[in-house]
């Protein structure tokens, strides 16, 4: 996280919801460009970028193994060569926990029996093996120590972007946007200032900026997107995810989940 007087540049609201009384209400001019399910609803949080969670696959190493989605990863040829961090601890590996959650589910439901039987199942081709930090994952995966990771799509795409021989698969299940946001700090000395940039942030220029020359995805409707970038329209997103129902439920997530890797270690 960035943080000055004026502002707060952060990561999404189930990362920051427990902390809502230290921002100031505001909702910019152009949130109404942003695409219709990353518009500002709590008049605090403005998202403004996308570092979706992602499959980042090591070209050389996979073969002939199919690597499309989260069903991919039961594969027995991938047991002990899936880099995963702790969902507990890493909030990469978090919101790939809950993408995973939401597209295994019933009915996209992520506290659903069939979603939890389907992470018993990914943590056993585990094998044991946790990444020690978000940045083993999507290195192990490009320096050929994994063959597949699941990472935000920001480095993966660096590794594209740089020629690495990685490739970066959104799951064809479907995965989730977390919409990486900003704040104006409460009682700040400058609040007209520091509503100027929010509105700036989500100008059409700073968002065909990014999207055009970096690698976290734009929100605004229609901005540009550099061709190492997965376009929007193969992108298959979760229509019931919501982030709201995941920042009140974060802590149960993360329980059930380590309850679940105990078992899996038995």
């Amino acid at each position: 996280m960035k943080k000055n007087k004026k502002r707060w540049v952060a990561a999404d609201r189930t990362m920051l919801e427990s902390s809502s009384d230290l921002f100031m209400q505001y909702v910019s001019s152009e949130d109404q460009n942003m695409m219709e399910k990353f518009r500002n609803t709590t008049g605090y949080f403005s998202p403004a970028f996308a570092d979706p969670p992602v499959l980042i696959v090591n070209k050389d190493l996979k073969g002939d193994i199919e690597i499309n989605g989260f069903a991919d990863l039961l594969n027995p040829e991938l047991k002990g060569k899936i880099a995963f961090g702790d969902p507990v601890n890493s909030s990469s590996a978090f919101q790939a926990l809950v993408a995973m959650l939401y597209s295994m589910g019933e009915n996209n439901d992520p506290m659903s029996d069939q979603a939890w039987e389907f992470v018993d199942q990914f943590l056993k081709n585990l094998d044991g093996k946790m990444a020690n930090s978000s940045s083993q994952v999507y290195k192990g995966v490009a320096e050929g120590e994994y063959v597949v990771g699941l990472t935000w799509e920001d480095p993966a795409a660096k590794y594209v972007k740089e020629g690495a021989n990685v490739e970066v698969v959104f799951p064809e299940e479907g995965t989730i946007f977390p919409g990486e946001s900003v704040e104006i700090i409460k009682n700040c000395k400058h609040p007209e200032n520091a509503k100027k940039f929010v509105d700036f942030v989500l100008s059409e220029k700073i968002q065909n900026k990014v999207g055009s020359e970096l690698t976290v995805r734009p929100l605004r409707e229609g901005a540009t997107l550099a061709d190492y970038m997965t376009p929007q329209d193969q992108i298959k997103l979760i229509s019931n995810y919501d982030e709201g129902w995941v920042a009140a439920n974060k802590q149960k997530i993360t329980e059930m989940f380590s309850e679940h890797l105990a078992s899996s270690m038995e």
